[in-house]
């Protein structure tokens, strides 16, 4: 049994002042109890007294599961000489860097994260069934509003996942439903062929990490302790960071490429820069599947285009599965494995990239006239929109 679970705390280096108590501020919109023993620091620490505050009380699933993902339970496993070091990688983690990576203008492999082992499907699961399903899965706000109606999907590992659609479609409240930070109405979600409800809130936060749309932070935290909380789900109550942990810590913050912010105090920093450090943090969670709410809002277009490189990694080759909420169809149409398109929190088509990004499901979800073609350039394909027919009219004729 691990630490995480005995309530037993490990040597090391303890978190920052305030981060154990927002450990112990429950998670909100969990149907489970809020206990000192199950609460879980996830990618916005629950609360106005956490580090992080995604929201009224949006809190971060985190960690990882034995499945080969776990990075922390067993000393070693999984894990890697300090960035930079030039050590062999430990048993279990990724040695050398898969064909095809992202390499570096000066044609230098680009720094990888190797937080936890290579993606291992279950015992008696082939690698390419889903990991996570969900099932005739519905969900109404508190104002009586369908957010969510009649929804079935699956997600496989080492692939990435793109969600789209009109803005009030579903796709966030999605991530929150997967994430449990919100209950479903009605419906399944199965983590590994296990109902998601079935798990203890700290195992379930070593499966799914989640970086949020919208967070703020409280206190003047450095990077490295605000993205030293990613490893929280694997503590006990008074858990300190092992020199795994740290180890961890430091690749992800290499990973993103803030390690000349690593000493800054996170209320000092830009939006963008702030955005990097929670992906850090999820990173640093060690999660065979990451959910990420528009990740490349804040970012400009290099740090965009690098953070799907990078995203391209994890999923290529550590065999993560990344499902990502943005409004960027045109990094979609490079980067994505396969395109989730919901309207009116319905789901309007699902499948790999060239049978889903078409013109006419364009025009059907975003009520706009759109042409996509191949892009020689980006690798990927080119989407334009215009308005036309009758919002075209309606708009020449002085309507709002």
């Amino acid at each position: 049994m691990s630490s995480a679970e005995d309530g037993k705390g490990r040597s090391g280096d303890a978190f920052p002042a305030g981060v154990d108590e927002a450990g112990r501020a429950g998670v909100s919109g969990r149907p489970a109890a809020r206990t000192p023993e199950t609460a879980v620091v996830a990618s916005a620490a629950a609360g106005a007294e956490a580090a992080v505050s995604g929201g009224a009380e949006e809190p971060v699933s985190g960690g990882a599961e034995a499945s080969g993902a776990a990075g922390a339970d067993a000393p070693g496993s999984g894990g890697a000489d300090a960035p930079g070091s030039g050590g062999a990688e430990a048993s279990g983690a990724a040695g050398a860097d898969a064909p095809g990576a992202p390499e570096g203008a000066a044609g230098e492999s680009r720094p990888r994260f190797a937080g936890g082992s290579t993606f291992k499907p279950p015992a008696g699961a082939s690698g390419d069934s889903p990991i996570l399903s969900v099932r005739g899965l519905c969900f109404r706000h508190a104002n009586g509003m369908r957010a969510v109606s009649d929804l079935s999907l699956d997600f496989r590992p080492g692939r990435h996942y793109v969600m789209a659609g009109p803005n009030g479609a579903g796709k966030s409240t999605l991530l929150d439903l997967l994430a449990r930070l919100k209950a479903p109405e009605k419906g399944s979600i199965r983590v590994f062929g296990k109902e998601a409800g079935e798990y203890p809130p700290i195992r379930l936060a070593r499966l799914l990490a989640l970086a949020p749309q919208k967070f703020q932070f409280n206190f003047s935290f450095t990077v490295r302790e605000v993205v030293s909380l990613g490893r929280r789900p694997y503590l006990g109550r008074w858990g300190r960071l092992t020199a795994e942990d740290k180890r961890i810590v430091e690749r992800a913050i290499e990973f993103l490429n803030l390690g000349h912010l690593a000493d800054k105090p996170v209320t000092a920093l830009s939006g963008g820069e702030a955005q990097r450090a929670v992906l850090a943090r999820t990173l640093a969670q060690s999660t065979p599947v990451i959910l990420l709410d528009e990740p490349t809002a804040s970012l400009d277009v290099a740090q965009a285009l690098d953070l799907m490189d990078r995203v391209r990694i994890l999923t290529r080759r550590d065999g993560a599965l990344v499902v990502t909420v943005t409004h960027d169809l045109h990094l979609a149409a490079v980067y994505a494995d396969e395109m989730i398109f919901m309207k009116g929190g319905r789901l309007a088509a699902a499948g790999p990239l060239a049978e889903t990004l078409n013109a006419g499901l364009l025009r059907e979800v975003f009520e706009a006239e759109a042409e996509v073609r191949p892009d020689d350039f980006s690798g990927g394909l080119n989407i334009s929109f215009r308005h036309g027919g009758e919002r075209e009219r309606h708009l020449a004729s002085g309507g709002g």
